[in-house]
């Protein structure tokens, strides 16, 4: 069964860039959160790319690439329900790690705050 018009693929093509504009900020916020002990990578794969002493480009580049792929893999099975389905669901997921950043990011000023000012 095909979906969507091709208003609805224009928006599902700015939900995928979405989804990779919210992973490439989670992926610098985790590991500044990392670095800075604030924090630790959650999936467990995915941790042992950042927890060494090397460099976090091989974090980066995996994280990155493996959200790019499975973008790809959405956009070429857009006319499919479920594909769609799942990439808005995706976007909800990444959206929902951007404020759980945002809200860590709050807590550390909030401490930084009181530390500098006593408060």
């Amino acid at each position: 069964m095909r979906i969507g018009n091709p208003d609805h693929m224009k928006l599902f093509a700015q939900v995928l860039v979405f989804i990779i504009a919210l992973n490439t900020v989670d992926a610098v916020l985790t590991v500044a959160w990392v670095y800075s002990q604030e924090a630790v990578e959650w999936n467990p794969w995915m941790a042992g790319l950042i927890s060494g002493e090397g460099s976090v480009i091989p974090f980066l580049i995996v994280k990155n690439l493996l959200v790019m792929l499975g973008c790809l893999l959405l956009w070429r099975l857009r006319t499919r329900p479920l594909a769609v389905i799942g990439g808005f669901l995706l976007f909800l997921a990444f959206y929902l790690v951007f404020l759980y950043h945002l809200v860590m990011w709050r807590q550390m000023l909030d401490r930084w705050m009181g530390s500098v000012f006593g408060g």
